[in-house]
């Protein structure tokens, strides 16, 4: 049943990365599409923007893979977007770790965790945010390191979004898992590069 799943994702990714694979070049070629880490995110730039609601995905982009919480250098950061945002910051992970979700609902507990949704790149996770905050894609913005997951869920719900291009990294502490995170990353750039 789980490699059934996982089939029918990655069917989906090849087929949707393949109709929206020009789209998602652009994240590659424009530098305004593009986040080096996270925290180089700013709130005036938001305010600027007119984001109401900002979506994170967590591996990559707020601590290595299968991290428990944000590395330490992210911590000030999230505050800040938490006093700003509440109840309308929201996580957006394929891993929807139950000792993840208890630290956070600790330390953050009006940011909205979203979980039971079909993981990324299918869009559920970020429509279901359209319909709880009642705003169109334009004023909600999503951060994610991959381009053939979260972009392109983004692209598909029709919510902004920011490539985070420099993810974190937990190389000591999960040197494999990284590694083939890492491919991953290489393998959906040079699908981009190639095709698009």
């Amino acid at each position: 049943m789980i490699e059934q799943k996982i089939f029918q994702r990655l069917c989906y990714t090849v087929k949707m990365g393949w109709r929206y694979r020009k789209a998602l070049k652009k994240y590659l070629d424009l530098p305004n599409l593009q986040l080096s880490t996270v925290n180089a995110l700013k709130l005036d730039w938001l305010k600027q923007e007119q984001i109401q609601a900002l979506v994170l995905d967590f591996d990559g982009v707020l601590a290595g893979d299968h991290a428990l919480m944000p590395l330490e250098v992210v911590k000030p950061w999230l505050e800040a977007m938490y006093n700003y945002y509440q109840e309308r910051l929201f996580i957006l992970s394929n891993k929807p770790l139950p000792l993840r979700q208890a630290y956070l609902a600790e330390h953050y507990p009006k940011l909205q965790f979203i979980k039971g949704v079909a993981k990324k790149p299918y869009p559920e996770g970020l429509e279901l945010i359209k319909t709880k905050t009642g705003l169109s894609g334009a004023y909600i913005l999503f951060c994610d390191d991959r381009l053939l997951t979260g972009v392109l869920a983004a692209e598909l719900a029709q919510v902004r979004v920011l490539w985070v291009t420099q993810p974190f990294h937990n190389l000591c502490g999960r040197f494999w898992h990284e590694l083939f995170f890492i491919c991953l990353r290489i393998i959906d750039r040079n699908f981009l590069r190639l095709f698009a």
